[in-house]
């Protein structure tokens, strides 16, 4: 009895410092790992994925959808400015709008010169354009500044940037 006691405790410490060795083994490249949080207001420019990006006052629309559902929409011009010498993606899916609890994406960044849906950017673009960001409309949410959340990552920091969005009707 005593010598399966011993056997099982030295299992139990072999597998103890086998998987501390497997864990320091997998995150050792996160241990730099940061997050930073930069707070912006409507027309400041910050650069996110290596893209210069502008904000501008937006315009608050209170309508009905298609399905007869009241909504408010944020419209919000944009300036964004490549200033590499590569072609960049633009990753919608990092751009949320956020209004109290209530969370919503978009997909639909519209280069105003063209009417089309923006995907990348050339080399040294220059690009104004509008997206939209769409709430359900009630009530007391509709008091709450909206604030658009761009979260993006290059594998060992975190870059978050909130921008506080100011409209008008």
């Amino acid at each position: 009895m005593r010598k399966k006691v011993i056997v099982i405790s030295v299992m139990t410490i072999i597998f103890i410092l086998i998987s501390m060795f497997r864990y320091q083994q997998v995150n050792s490249e996160y241990s730099n790992y940061k997050v930073t949080e930069k707070n912006l207001t409507t027309n400041e420019t910050f650069e996110f994925l290596k893209i210069s990006h502008t904000f501008k006052k937006a315009k608050k629309i209170n309508t009905i959808d298609e399905m007869r559902n009241k909504i408010t929409e944020y419209r919000i011009p944009f300036t964004l400015k490549n200033k590499t010498n590569d072609k960049l993606p633009l990753h919608p899916e990092f751009y949320r709008m956020m209004r109290g609890e209530e969370e919503t994406q978009t997909i639909d960044f519209i280069n105003n010169k063209t009417g089309k849906r923006i995907k990348d950017i050339n080399p040294h673009q220059y690009l104004n354009g509008t997206v939209t960001f769409t709430f359900g409309n009630n009530g007391e949410e509709n008091l709450k500044t909206p604030k658009l959340h761009m979260i993006g990552s290059d594998g060992i920091s975190v870059e978050k940037f909130i921008v506080e969005i100011d409209y008008y009707k």
